[in-house]
């Protein structure tokens, strides 16, 4: 009956084998490493340790990266907070020379430019939960005297 008033509709016959579903695919982004606290943890404890003769200069460092993160949390969009220049002697001696310093702003979503001469967080990759991850290791790491000496 329902073939006869398709028919009558000029419509076409209806297919009784059904057909296979079609599966598109979708395209996956990749997926980007999630930096966790343990990994920026981590990277300060190393920083301490490996400059553990020099407290001074090492708290330095730490305010200092403290406020790079907190300058951008503030103001994401400001582009002079997400651009360090690699040879400014003041960033030099303070975090540049001591070792964990860049690779902390790294994991803070920091990427050196092709020429190694500046650190740069890209305006889309600002990611203020991973920041503001990174201060409270940081300021964990200045209020805490024993942060990095008597772990691993």
């Amino acid at each position: 009956m329902q073939a006869e008033r398709r028919r009558g509709l000029g419509l076409p016959r209806e297919n009784t084998v059904a057909s296979p579903p079609i599966v598109t695919l979708a395209k996956v982004k990749p997926i980007e490493p999630i930096v966790t606290s343990e990994q920026l943890r981590d990277c300060l404890r190393n920083l301490k340790k490996n400059h553990k003769d020099d407290n001074v200069r090492v708290k330095r460092a730490f305010q200092i990266l403290l406020k790079i993160v907190a300058n951008i949390v503030k103001n994401p969009e400001e582009e002079k907070f997400r651009r360090i220049r690699l040879n400014n002697p003041v960033f030099k001696d303070r975090v540049g020379n001591l070792q964990g310093g860049v690779e902390f702003l790294e994991l803070c979503g920091f990427q050196k430019l092709r020429n190694n001469s500046y650190l740069v967080m890209p305006r889309g990759k600002v990611d203020v939960a991973l920041l503001n991850a990174a201060g409270v290791q940081i300021a964990s790491a200045m209020e805490n005297p024993y942060f990095g000496l008597l772990s691993k």
